[in-house]
C-alpha cells in the first residue's frame, strides 16, 4: 500500500512553534499566579501586623522590652565600611584556617547636608524655614523698615552693636527695600527672632519684637531691647 505523507516542513515548523508558545503561556500563567498569591498574602500579613502601627513588646528572660510604634522618620546618617589595612594601618586578624585577613570596621557618620535637610523638613511652615535656636545661622534679624530714615538707621545700628558685643549673632537688613520684601525674606530665612523698627513705633520710643515660630509680636522700649533679646535666647 502506498502511503503519502502530507506533512510539509512548513506545517511541522508551525506545529512545533504552537507547542512552544503553549508551554510558554502555561509557564507565564503559573508565574503570574505565584506572584499574585505572594502579593495578596503579603498585603494580608501587612494589614494584620501593621494595621494599628503598634508592635507589642517582647520578653528577654525576665526583662520586658516595651512595644514599638511605627512613625515616619528621616535618615541623616551614612554607613561607612572601611578596610583599615587599606588606610595604612597594620590592622589584621588570623582566621580559623590561619590566614591573615584585614579587619573591616563599620560605623555611622552624620551627614551635614542630610541633617540640614531633615531639620528644615521638620521645622518649617508655608512661609519658609523656622530654625531651632541651637543651630540657627543667626539669632536675631533687625529690620529697619525705612533705612533712609535717619533715626531708624541709627537705632538699628545701635541695637546691632549692643547685641553683637553681647555675643549674639545678628543679621541687619539694611537694604533699601519695601517692608513687605523684608518681611517675606525674613520669613523665608527663618531666623528665630526679628526686631522691627518702624517710624510709628520710634515715635513712641519702642520697637517691635516678633518670634518666627508663632508670629507673636510685642512692643518693647528701645533701651530694653538687648536685655529682652538676651532673656529670650536663654529660655
Amino acid at each position: 500500500m502506498l502511503k503519502i505523507n502530507l506533512k510539509t516542513p512548513q506545517t511541522e515548523i508551525v506545529a512545533v512553534t504552537k507547542k512552544r508558545w503553549f508551554k510558554l503561556t502555561l509557564i507565564s500563567l503559573a508565574i503570574f499566579v505565584c506572584l499574585f498569591g505572594l502579593l495578596i498574602g503579603g498585603a494580608l500579613a501587612y494589614q494584620k501586623i501593621y494595621s494599628d502601627k503598634i508592635y507589642p513588646g517582647v520578653y528577654v528572660g525576665n526583662f520586658h522590652l516595651g512595644g514599638l510604634t511605627e512613625k515616619q522618620a528621616k535618615e541623616f546618617v551614612e554607613n561607612f565600611n572601611n578596610r583599615l589595612a587599606k588606610e595604612g594601618l597594620d590592622f589584621y586578624f588570623t582566621d580559623e584556617k590561619g590566614a591573615r585577613k584585614p579587619i573591616v570596621m563599620g560605623c555611622y557618620g552624620i551627614g551635614v547636608s542630610r541633617a540640614l535637610a531633615a531639620i528644615i523638613e521638620t521645622n518649617h511652615d508655608a512661609d519658609g524655614i523656622i530654625w531651632p535656636s541651637g543651630i540657627t545661622p543667626f539669632d536675631v534679624a533687625i529690620l529697619p523698615l525705612n533705612i533712609t530714615h535717619t533715626e531708624s538707621k541709627k537705632v538699628a545700628f545701635d541695637i546691632y552693636r549692643q547685641l553683637s558685643t553681647s555675643g549674639v549673632n545678628v543679621l541687619l537688613d539694611d537694604r533699601d527695600e519695601r517692608s513687605g520684601v523684608k518681611f517675606k525674606d525674613a520669613d523665608l530665612i527663618g531666623i528665630p527672632v526679628r526686631i522691627i523698627i518702624g517710624t510709628k513705633t520710634l515715635s513712641q520710643n519702642t520697637v517691635e519684637l516678633q518670634k518666627r515660630h508663632d508670629k507673636s509680636i510685642c512692643a518693647i522700649p528701645i533701651e530694653g531691647v538687648a536685655h529682652a533679646i538676651l532673656k529670650f535666647l536663654r529660655e
